[in-house]
């Protein structure tokens, strides 16, 4: 990278800056890396665990203004719940641009000059994407219980099926799913959870 090259931000979950590196390469260009406390930008913001002070500092340990001609930085637009660009403007002199919604966008909003088109303000959860947040979801509970294979593994490996099977299900079928309005869709979860935990009861 260079003094003109553009700068994008991520937090500092690990999967999610291998990933961002992995769309970026090829590109001339610097990540900066904020501390999100481990979590996606996503989930931090929400949490009050990212915000314009976490950005601030990155750009100071980094001496950004020392790197770079212009004074502007691409952000996950997930921060945006979280980050206050006027106090980033303030105290550092950079502004925030918000970059495409999708990750997969990144290469295509990047060789349109880094303006996005209208369908990149989309959200999208896709097939993919649900089927990766209903398998890392139910692996992370399944690591949680996993030590009960030892004391009782018949019982243990019926439950974590059951896991799977009840993330799989809700995650792939999510479309499917009345809108939540006046609780229609917390209510028909809660049923079918509700009957899959008395069939395996039975």
């Amino acid at each position: 990278p260079t003094p003109p090259s553009p700068v994008f931000l991520s937090g500092n979950y690990t999967l999610t800056v291998q990933r961002v590196l992995r769309k970026l390469r090829g590109t001339d260009c610097y990540l900066l890396v904020a501390n999100s406390r481990g979590s996606n930008v996503w989930c931090a913001a929400g949490m009050n665990e990212f915000s314009e002070f976490d950005v601030i500092d990155a750009i100071n340990v980094a001496e950004l203004g020392r790197l770079v001609k212009h004074r502007r930085i691409i952000a996950p637009v997930y921060a945006a719940p979280g980050v206050d660009i006027a106090a980033v403007r303030r105290e550092t002199g950079f502004n925030i641009k918000w970059g495409p919604t999708h990750l997969d966008d990144l290469p295509r909003y990047i060789a349109n000059g880094l303006k996005r088109t209208n369908d990149m303000f989309q959200v999208k959860f896709g097939m993919q994407d649900r089927l990766e947040q209903a398998l890392s979801t139910a692996w992370c509970y399944t690591m949680t219980i996993g030590l009960g294979l030892l004391i009782w593994p018949a019982f243990f490996l019926a439950v974590i099926g059951l896991i799977f099977l009840v993330y799989l299900f809700g995650f792939m079928l999510y479309p499917l799913f009345p809108e939540e309005r006046y609780w229609r869709r917390t209510l028909l979860i809660a049923v079918l959870l509700l009957g899959g935990m008395a069939a395996f009861g039975l």
